[in-house]
């Protein structure tokens, strides 16, 4: 039997029972919860709106996060459905996406697409183009095109491989050992692969993403907290926090091309994307643990990468 994941809404919505739009919540206890800065921690009691239609209240969650935070959480069934959230419970923080594991995928809330009279579109070769999105690093990360979502396992060594349907379900496809206790993945445009920084192993994971496997393993430096992808994949970002530095692998080869040194415990990444094909003209921003957020600046018709000045220095020079 297939297992598949419906994703639970989060959207805003009162968890107060009402004659206009009857909302069910269901109460459930967090059994299990890693990562950095995680806003929620084993024993709490979490409180989730539920649709008063398919309200179910009696399936565990899994629930994955990130941003200024990276969370793997567990939540076991409590109570409901009920009117409003018990007192002594808390609403799920923003930035956690769960997901409810069951046999058959049924998707409620979305309905079947509308057939049109527009054509398919032709296939073609030519890479994707960036989306003018700025990437940061995060345990969960989504293909371009939508159909994939790939989640680190801190806790297990291992990454989940979901396939997401147009109505934004998930099924899980696989599940695939890595290093020791990994915390970041990133998923390059146009390389078909993922990139998994492993913390205690001291390397990172290269995973094509149609099947899973393991096409290279790299040593990177002690720590790798966090990877980014720059916006055209031809760059990944490795951030290693007892290194003090970021290792720049090139996507083509695989190789680590330069090693940029920051202040003191680098955890987090994040890149930005002036919409073109050059991955050298982007900035790329470290914030250091132990030490006040530095800027990198990527600009060079090589591949070489140069670090830039402090953010205060930054905002005084484009004045």
């Amino acid at each position: 039997m297939r297992t598949g994941l419906a994703i639970v809404s989060l959207a805003a919505a009162s968890v107060i029972a009402s004659s206009a739009a009857a909302v069910d919540v269901c109460g459930y206890f967090v059994t299990r919860a890693v990562g950095v800065n995680c806003p929620i921690r084993p024993g709490n009691t979490i409180c989730i709106p539920v649709s008063a239609k398919t309200g179910q209240c009696d399936t565990a969650l899994q629930c994955f996060g990130g941003g200024a935070f990276s969370c793997i959480a567990a939540l076991t069934p409590r109570s409901g459905p009920e009117a409003q959230c018990p007192f002594s419970s808390r609403r799920l923080p923003g930035g956690l996406i769960c997901a409810r594991q069951f046999g058959v995928v049924v998707n409620t809330a979305t309905p079947p697409p509308t057939s049109t009279d527009t054509p398919e579109p032709t296939a073609t070769a030519t890479p994707e183009p960036p989306s003018g999105e700025s990437e940061k690093s995060a345990p969960i990360a989504l293909s371009r095109n939508g159909s994939t979502l790939v989640a680190v396992n801190t806790d297990t060594d291992s990454v989940s491989f979901f396939a997401v349907d147009a109505g934004g379900l998930l099924t899980k496809v696989r599940e695939v050992n890595v290093g020791d206790e990994p915390h970041s993945v990133a998923l390059p445009l146009n390389t078909g692969r993922a990139y998994v920084a492993n913390t205690v192993s001291g390397t990172v994971s290269v995973l094509r993403l149609d099947d899973g496997a393991i096409v290279d393993t790299l040593e990177v430096g002690t720590e790798p907290w966090a990877v980014v992808a720059a916006p055209n994949g031809s760059r990944v970002y490795v951030a290693t926090a007892n290194d003090n530095a970021v290792r720049v692998i090139d996507t083509a080869s695989d190789a680590i091309i330069a090693t940029i040194a920051v202040g003191r415990s680098p955890r987090a990444l994040a890149i930005t994307n002036d919409g073109d094909t050059d991955d050298l003209d982007e900035v790329l921003y470290v914030p250091n643990f132990f030490a006040r957020p530095r800027i990198v600046e990527i600009r060079s018709s090589s591949s070489s990468v140069r670090p830039a000045w402090s953010c205060a220095a930054r905002r005084s020079r484009k004045e």
